[in-house]
Order: structure tokens, then sequence, then C-alpha cells
């Protein structure tokens, strides 16, 4: 039963958090959706190229064909305001699952109906939902170091002084660095196939640039409004002790086994300019990090020994960004990749892809927006398998009423295309709980036994009627079920009866 209570407890916080989430957002007005699935295509050519034999081949081709008119039958309608919802699962236009939610007058709890317990009508407490809440979002989070309830205390006053708090130390980190500039030198320095004619060195050794860091770092841990924060979210751990420490082993550092640090600006009489460190030398592998500044953008180049380089570019002038991360350990690397351009006025490009492990993905989009209207289309690549993207949101004027389709398909020829379409109008939720009803409290289930096995029972009779009509409605349910029977089993004994 506890496994029943917790599903039951699940879809009515799943129900009552889409009126919670419109009441929330203001949203007087009701709102209602009707969704719908649509599998075309002949998988015919699919399937012969699987190397089944043709008697099996015939069996995979009736399920998959049974199973495509079963998903093109079934469409969900739903409604709710900030106070009720409804939704209905649909076979053809019949209701094969229903179930509806209503805040009671108090406001502290709410009642459900359902063709799943058609006897009963349930009531449950908001502290009770509130509870599930906060169990399922301590579950998610049980591995970091702070609670969501530890995130809850913290308003957005802490938050202006804790990023104050930040940003300062961060500046005065930057000035610091920015007053260790020595005299400007003129020459020729080609970086990253750009010519530079000025440069202004830095004078400042690693060990120098460190205990600057370290410093700026205890300086935030140490504010009034970060510290107590990071005692929650630290537990025993010291952090201005660990930093105290890692001060004094960079003091205590010998010079000659320390990194070198080379770091320099550079610009030129076209508006260029760069600020490039370099950490280490040809014995040790050398750190580079390059931001580039140009009038048409900005770049960063990190080169982490070879085994992280990351680039992003900012082209300004042409509305284009672009990203390029490849991580190597050994043999083996991941490179992750995206981009997003803007083609026009109303259109977009978005790129991205990743490598490595073993798979591959890629997805190119354009994304379109017209009047009332927002479209998109593209190519995705999983394992070498393209799928074409297609679908469109539009609205009409006064964006009372929305519909949404997406389209996948395996080509051009479409063997197998699913779209999704789904329409937003304003319609009110309907509630309808009979007189006759016996009211059942959540909350008494998981004290009385003896009403959990009752209210078991009038779920498992609902669910088996469900099924039986399913079954007969889609026969390809029962040809899946005999498919997916052992056929293993030991044959019954045949007895012989006496010849008369």
């Amino acid at each position: 039963m506890n496994n029943m209570l917790s599903a039951i407890l699940a879809i009515i916080f799943m129900f009552t958090s889409v009126c919670g989430g419109m009441a929330g957002a203001g949203m007087e007005k009701p709102v209602s959706v009707d969704a719908s699935l649509s599998l075309s295509g002949d998988l015919s050519p699919l399937l012969a190229g699987m190397g089944m034999e043709e008697e099996q081949l015939a069996q995979v081709t009736a399920v998959v064909d049974g199973v495509k008119d079963m998903l093109n039958a079934i469409s969900l309608h739903a409604a709710a305001d900030k106070d009720a919802a409804q939704y209905q699962l649909l076979a053809g236009g019949d209701p094969i699952v229903s179930a509806a939610v209503k805040a009671n007058e108090a406001g502290d709890g709410w009642s459900m109906v359902s063709s799943l317990f058609p006897e009963s009508v349930l009531t449950v407490q908001q502290a009770t939902l509130d509870q599930f809440r906060s169990s399922i979002m301590n579950s998610m989070t049980s591995s970091l170091p702070f609670s969501m309830e530890d995130l809850k205390k913290i308003d957005a006053e802490q938050v202006e002084a804790i990023t104050q708090a930040v940003m300062g130390s961060i500046g005065e980190l930057y000035s610091a660095f920015m007053a260790s500039a020595g005299e400007p030198e003129t020459g020729s320095w080609e970086i990253n196939g750009v010519t530079y004619t000025a440069k202004v060195p830095f004078n400042i050794t690693t060990k120098e640039l460190a205990a600057l860091t370290i410093e700026a770092a205890k300086k935030i841990v140490t504010d009034e409004n970060v510290a107590p924060l990071i005692a929650q979210f630290a537990g025993d751990v010291s952090v201005t002790e660990k930093l105290d420490e890692a001060l004094e082993q960079v003091n205590s550092s010998d010079d000659a086994q320390v990194a070198p640090l080379d770091a320099a600006t550079y610009a030129n009489e076209a508006g260029e300019s760069c600020l490039q460190i370099l950490l280490g030398n040809e014995e040790t592998g050398v750190m580079n990090v390059l931001v580039a500044n140009s009038q048409s953008g900005v770049s960063m180049d990190v080169d982490m020994l070879g085994m992280m380089k990351f680039n992003f570019t900012a082209d300004n002038a042409n509305a284009a960004y672009s990203f390029d991360l490849t991580v190597t350990q050994g043999s083996q690397s991941v490179a992750v990749k995206g981009s997003v351009r803007k083609v026009s006025e109303t259109e977009v490009k978005l790129d991205l892809s990743f490598s490595g492990a073993g798979t591959g993905f890629s997805l190119s989009l354009n994304l379109a927006q017209g009047e009332n209207r927002f479209d998109v289309n593209g190519t995705a690549i999983i394992s070498m398998l393209p799928i074409l993207i297609n679908g469109y949101v539009a609205s009409s004027e006064d964006r009372t009423d929305m519909e949404f389709t997406l389209s996948l398909s395996l080509s051009q020829e479409a063997p197998l295309a699913l779209t999704c379409k789904a329409s937003m109008a304003a319609e009110a939720p309907v509630f309808e709980a009979g007189a006759d009803l016996k009211t059942v409290v959540v909350e008494d289930l998981a004290q009385n036994q003896e009403a959990a096995g009752l209210f078991e029972q009038e779920v498992n009779a609902a669910l088996q009627s469900l099924l039986e009509g399913l079954t007969e409605r889609f026969p390809v349910i029962t040809t899946i079920q005999q498919l997916s029977a052992p056929t293993d089993a030991p044959a019954e004994p045949v007895s012989e009866e006496p010849a008369a």
C-alpha cells in the first residue's frame, strides 16, 4: 500500500501544482489544453532490413501497426484554474481515465475524484503535500552540502550583500593585478594570427598572484553577510583555516619549484587588444589564457596543459556566439561545441554537438518568429541516425488560443513521423463528486490498514476493468501479452480417457 499511497500523493501533488503555479502567476482565467500524438508512415522498409524470418517479421509488423493505431487514437484533455484542475485521457474521443482535484473552501486542503477509484473521493491536507514535496526535494539534494530549506532562508537583500562582497573582493584583486603593470614596450608580437605593436608586461610572480587570490577569497568568506552562509554549507570544516593553510603553503614554497608566470596586455593601432597569461614552462607544461578584444567582439581561449581546451567567441557585429570545449584524458577525448547566430531580424540558427565516449550527437535548428507564430526546423543526428525536426507555435491575436505542433521523422520520405499537437483555450475545469461517494482521508490510509486494503481493492478493480476495456478496443495489447509470455513453461499433463 505504501507504493500506491506514494503514487497517489505524487499524482495529487502534480495536479495541484498546476493550480498553485497559476495562482502564483496571477492567472485569473482558466486554461484548457487538448493534446494528441500522430504516428504516420510505413515502417516496413525499416523492419525488413533487420534480418527477421518471414513469420517473425509479419508478427512484429502487426504489433508495430497496432501500437501505432493505438497511439493515434489516444488524446489528452486538461483544464485548470487556480482552484481546480481536470484531466481526461481519451481513446477515439471516449474517456478511458479521468481525474479532477479541487481546493476546499478553507484553502488548506484538496479533494480528488477519479475513475480509478469510482466509489470514493480522496481528501488531503496541503501540509501533507508540502511534506511530500520536501521529501522529494531532500532526496534530490541529499548529496549536496545544503538543503533547499537553507536556500529559502537567503532573502533578496542578503543576495545583494553577498554579491557586493564578492564583486568588491574581485575588484580589489583585479586592481592589485593591474597595479603590477610595468613600462610600455613597442615592437611586433603575433598572437593567434593578430599582430600587436604595443605591450605592457605585468611584474608579478606566481606566488604573489596566488597570495592575492587567497587573500581575496578569505575576505569574501569572512564578510559578515557571507560567513553565516559559508558556515551552513561547510558544516564543521573551517574554510578560513583551510585558506590560511593554503596561504602559508604558498609563502613557504621554493621559488625554483613554482611554475613561472608571464602576463601582459597587447594592443595595436586598429583598436585590437588582448590579455595573455602564460603559467609554466616547457618542462612543466604551459597553461595559456588569452582574452582578446576587437571591434567586432570578444574571444577567450584557455588551454590547460592540453588536457582541457576551451574557446568562447562573441562576434557582436554579426550577432554570432560560439563555444568549443574539449577534455582529453590519455587517448580518450570528449568534445562539446555550440553556436548561436542571428540570420535575420526574425531568424536565429542554433547548432550543438557532442562527441566522445563512443557516441555522438548533433543538433542544428533554425528558429524563426513570425506574426503570432514561431517556427522550428532542423536536424538532429544521434549515433549516425538523422532525425528531421519540424514544428511551430501559433497563437490567436488575443493570445487566448494557442497551438503547438512538433514533428519528428527519420528522412524526407518519412518512413516514420511523430507529430505532437496541443491547443490551448479558456475552458473552466469540471469537478463532480456525487453525494453517494464515500470520503477517504489520505492521512488515515497510512494508519488504518483495513481502510487502506479496501481502497487498494477498489483501485485494483478499476485498473482491471480499464485493462479489459483497452484490450477489447485495442487487440494489439493481447498480442503483446502473448508474445511476451514465457515460452519455456512446462506443458500441462494431458489425462488419457479410457476408450469407450
